[in-house]
């Protein structure tokens, strides 16, 4: 469900870019990349535990483990990843309005060389930014 929102919110808002400091942009780099080290340890529900609060209203802890469980198992273990962009944005289809940083990353796994990773980090009432969605692309 959460991937289905996030692949259309992403290709309807691909060229609304907005500004965004460099402190920003790496606070929120650093929280997307910390969250995937979770995910690579496969450590489905802290992951849940550490999304924003939008994804866990939208996605019950079970759906989330079961759904990336899914995704990323078969990719096997992590080789490598490089950041290939970031955008920020202050408005998302179907959510509310806030800052919202898009990572893209180019990933290599055991199990499957060429895969794009998309991240999508918002920052929360209390200023730490937290994964709202994750897919691949």
């Amino acid at each position: 469900m959460i991937r289905s929102f996030l692949m259309g919110s992403i290709l309807l808002f691909a060229g609304a870019l907005a500004h965004a400091d460099s402190a920003s942009i790496e606070t929120a780099k650093i929280a997307a990349t910390e969250w995937l080290a979770i995910a690579d340890e496969y450590k489905y529900q802290e992951t849940w535990s550490q999304a924003s609060s939008l994804l866990q209203a939208e996605v019950s802890q079970s759906d989330w483990v079961g759904n990336i469980k899914n995704m990323r198992e078969p990719l096997g273990k992590l080789e490598k990843r490089e950041l290939s962009s970031s955008e920020f944005h202050e408005s998302l289809p179907g959510a509310p309005d806030g800052q919202y940083f898009i990572f893209t990353f180019d990933s290599s796994f055991e199990n499957n060389e060429y895969a794009t990773e998309v991240i999508a980090v918002m920052k929360e009432d209390d200023s730490k930014w937290r994964v709202v969605g994750y897919y691949f692309a």
